[in-house]
């Protein structure tokens, strides 16, 4: 192949990128096709961490769903969805929406979600964002060597 043939290449196949890329279906929440992916890409983008089971993301968007209604978790979803990256930060305009937002946020970094009787209820506790991005912790209960271990004492006491 000659000099001239293989710049003609080079350059056809990165227009053909940048088309690629230009175009919404690009987009990655354009290609998110079920309600699972959806949730999923909204979590993440909103929470700024991968959740670490996707049975969790389907119980906490089912809690949220069961306390704000099907149409206003929608309407979160398509609005995170729709953000770009510069304003992914701000609050949305929408109150119903920002509310939410924060909500989502509570749910995936708690673990808690509002029982029937209106207490929390430490549904996902291990699961819990929180532990994800403390790296210096662990939840309570799996902290330490083995069961017990809080009843030793310690090795400056021994």
């Amino acid at each position: 192949m000659s000099e001239t043939a293989m710049l003609l290449s080079r350059r056809r196949a990165l227009q053909a990128l940048a088309v690629l890329v230009s175009t919404p279906a690009s987009l990655p929440w354009a290609a998110a096709d079920t309600l699972a992916d959806r949730q999923l890409l909204a979590a993440q983008i909103l929470n700024g961490v991968t959740p670490a089971s996707l049975s969790v993301v389907d119980d906490l968007f089912a809690e949220l769903t069961r306390e704000l209604g099907q149409d206003t978790v929608n309407r979160l979803i398509t609005a995170v969805l729709q953000r770009d990256a510069a304003s992914i930060a701000r609050p949305f305009e929408d109150a119903a929406i920002e509310q939410a937002a924060q909500r989502t946020l509570d749910l995936f970094y708690s673990g808690e979600v509002k029982g029937a009787d209106g207490k929390a209820d430490a549904l996902y506790f291990h699961q819990a964002l929180t532990w994800q991005v403390l790296d210096f912790t662990k939840p309570p209960s799996i902290c330490g060597p083995g069961f017990g271990w809080w009843a030793d004492k310690p090795d400056s006491l021994a």
